[in-house]
């Protein structure tokens, strides 16, 4: 459809005022001299390695305890793992065994060399043999991801452009 697309696939947030890009996908709306057009919301899983698993003797959230790791992208701050502590009366930054990567690759690989337990999204995890991970029942909140862009009458035609072919019209393209 003429759009040329150059991706940059990493956890940093793009600066659009000053950068190269154009649109971001993030998952908050923080900025608010930015456009934040919703895509879609992507399911979360809390896993770790059926050999974490099996050594630790760790299958659900409930047995937590401080001597398990936690893989993370922030140790003081995070949705997800505030959440799944609160459902069980537990307080993610009073639990001190964490290993902080703020890179989704990094910490799917992490987890797969059995460093410790943490919470990915699909796309992450779909890729990976599923008999080498344990993944928990316990229901992780999703996460909304949003396409990001300075307000013009020409950036949010182009948006609502790129939402449709990455959402396919509404049926998400897997």
């Amino acid at each position: 459809d003429g759009l040329r697309i150059n991706l940059d696939l990493s956890d940093d947030i793009v600066e659009l005022k000053k950068g190269q890009f154009d649109f971001s996908i993030r998952n908050n709306t923080d900025e608010l001299e930015l456009e934040y057009l919703p895509l879609v919301a992507v399911k979360n899983h809390l896993f770790c390695s059926k050999g974490y698993a099996d050594k630790h003797n760790l299958y659900a959230f409930k047995d937590l305890t401080d001597t398990h790791r936690l893989i993370v992208r922030n140790a003081v701050k995070s949705r997800s793992w505030d959440s799944l502590f609160e459902r069980y009366n537990k307080s993610f930054q009073a639990h001190e065994n964490k290993q902080v990567i703020n890179n989704s690759f990094a910490i799917q690989q992490a987890l797969l060399a059995d460093a410790g337990i943490g919470i990915l999204s699909d796309y992450f995890i779909e890729q990976l043999p599923s008999k080498k991970l344990h993944i928990f029942a316990d229901p992780i909140s999703s996460t909304q991801l949003y396409l990001a862009y300075q307000p013009s009458y020409i950036a949010n035609r182009w948006a609502t452009l790129i939402k449709n072919k990455i959402t396919n019209n509404g049926n998400v393209k897997k």
